[in-house]
């Protein structure tokens, strides 16, 4: 017995899910009643995905619009850093008389 076998011990073990088919409106999982209410699911669902999937892409293009411009600041800044440098080294080679 080693000291993570110890340390196990603390670890919360998960609890088993159980569904209360009384406060859904359902009598049990195997009536009929349940049957077509699992029918008429997959139209929802589909609905449903369909609108994740929409609000995720319309998240993803945000985000590139967002990085797009980040790009740009990024190019910008670079381009003034270059242009300091540039000076700086003009005024290195030039004699100081």
């Amino acid at each position: 017995m080693g000291i993570f076998s110890v340390l196990n011990f603390f670890k919360r073990k998960p609890k088993a899910e159980t569904v209360d088919y009384s406060s859904l409106g359902l009598s049990s999982p195997t009536t009929s009643s349940t049957m077509a209410s699992t029918m008429s699911i997959p139209a929802t669902n589909e609905f449903a995905t369909q609108e994740n999937i929409r609000a995720k892409i319309d998240l993803m293009m945000t985000q590139i619009d967002s990085m797009r411009i980040q790009h740009e600041s990024m190019n910008e800044r670079i381009a003034q850093i270059e242009k300091m440098v540039k000076q700086l080294l003009d005024m290195s080679s030039k004699p100081r008389f």
